[in-house]
């Protein structure tokens, strides 16, 4: 008997049980990650840059079990020079990447994060792929995120969205207007 005056329901117990358990399995999902998953990752990637330059693998480690592995562009010029003033300044294309970025509970977020112009683009929103365990991620299942994400890229600049495009700034001569 419980300082409550009765025995709590065997659902509450049972209920703690499962909780325990996610617990657990998110602390084996940090090892996995720590001890084997993300240096797996890094190495593949790193690997296929080599036949795939500009690509670079990039391990970006700022905290502890949150930390990303990255396959992507790094920022390069345009041919696009913008003029204000008597100022002129070149502009810069952040580059696209396809990013594992291990989540709160020891999964592992796999998305793209798409390129843009600076000033003349807003960054488009990230796109999910998987929300994978550790123990999920093999040399062919990134083979396999790596071609989705240079399909990916491939569609987006060569098929910019007429939308977008359309809600960008333009001057022609009478100045900056972008409807309200």
């Amino acid at each position: 008997m419980s300082i409550l005056g009765s025995t709590p329901p065997a659902s509450i117990k049972a209920t703690f049980q499962e909780y325990c358990t996610v617990v657990k399995q998110t602390d084996e999902r940090h090892a996995c990650w720590n001890t084997s998953t993300r240096e797996m990752i890094f190495r593949t990637l790193s690997e296929l840059s080599v036949d795939l330059k500009p690509l670079q693998a990039i391990k970006e480690g700022s905290v502890r079990n949150f930390d990303t592995v990255c396959l992507g562009f790094r920022p390069t010029p345009t041919n696009i020079v913008l003029r204000e003033g008597t100022v002129t300044r070149g502009l810069v294309k952040m580059g696209g990447y396809l990013f594992y970025s291990q989540v709160y509970n020891g999964k592992i977020l796999v998305g793209i994060s798409y390129p843009h112009v600076e000033t003349l683009q807003d960054a488009r929103p990230n796109k999910g792929l998987a929300l994978l365990d550790p123990e999920e991620i093999t040399e062919e299942k990134i083979f396999e995120h790596v071609e989705h994400f240079l399909k990916e890229l491939t569609k987006d600049e060569s098929s910019p969205s007429m939308e977008e495009e359309l809600q960008r700034h333009r001057s022609f001569g009478f100045g900056s207007f972008k409807d309200s």
